[in-house]
């Protein structure tokens, strides 16, 4: 087996993994003016994102323009009961809380809601994309904003620690 040679590099802040997360950390860090290294190690950039089946927001710009009602409150009621109250509820409020603003800025790099569809549909005001075409246009987006950007990503890579 041949023996991969180390590579040193000097970053401010290096992220594990170039899928749905990965590189919008990423993007928002280096926007704040942070030199950033993103590793990847499986060939292509995604992540467990490629296989997502839709997006989740509460009070978006998008769900307000097309007129969907979708309150931060009433969803996070209707999450407590679907989990059967087993879930933290301080991290529940503070993922739905900040939901909207996630796809606000997402809509800012390019991508843009147009029809937004109810994952349960007898369970309103459940909504978000439900379309893995949404997911693969999402992270299409963002890598193309990476590169904009010009911050670097890598992919076949595992770290070592030092």
């Amino acid at each position: 087996m041949k023996d991969k040679k180390d590579i040193k590099m000097k970053t401010d802040i290096v992220i594990i993994g170039c899928g749905g997360s990965g590189l919008p950390a990423a993007l928002t860090a280096h926007e704040k003016g942070s030199k950033v290294l993103v590793l990847e190690k499986r060939g292509v950039v995604g992540g467990n994102a490629l296989m997502a089946e839709g997006f989740f927001a509460a009070e978006s710009p998008a769900q307000k323009r097309l007129l969907i009602d979708a309150k931060k409150d009433d969803l996070f009621k209707t999450a407590l009961d679907y989990a059967h109250y087993k879930i933290d509820p301080r991290i529940l409020r503070a993922f739905i809380n900040r939901s909207g603003d996630t796809m606000r800025w997402i809509e800012e790099k390019g991508i843009r809601f147009n029809r937004i569809a109810l994952f349960i549909p007898t369970r309103s005001p459940w909504s978000g994309i439900s379309s893995k075409v949404m997911a693969e246009r999402l992270l299409r987006s963002l890598k193309g904003n990476a590169r904009k950007k010009a911050f670097q990503y890598s992919v076949r890579q595992v770290p070592k620690r030092y």
